[in-house]
């Protein structure tokens, strides 16, 4: 259920709450929720000490928003 709880979370950030962008930091060994991050459409903007740090920005959302499955 984590693809669809990210497409919520992303669709609240920008449509409703009008953000510019959305990260998310967590541990790199979380395998699972990187690759569902990056399916959603997030990028990794940073790897050091153990932590990934991943962020989508409101373009983004707007490009890819009609193409990801419901």
């Amino acid at each position: 259920y984590a693809q669809e709880a990210l497409g919520l979370l992303l669709q609240v950030a920008f449509e409703v709450c009008g953000a510019a962008e959305v990260r998310n930091r967590f541990e790199s060994s979380r395998i699972a929720a990187a690759k569902a991050h990056r399916n959603a459409g997030f990028s990794v903007i940073n790897e050091e000490n153990g932590m990934l740090e991943l962020a989508i920005t409101r373009d983004e959302y707007e490009a890819i928003k009609n193409v990801r499955p419901e």
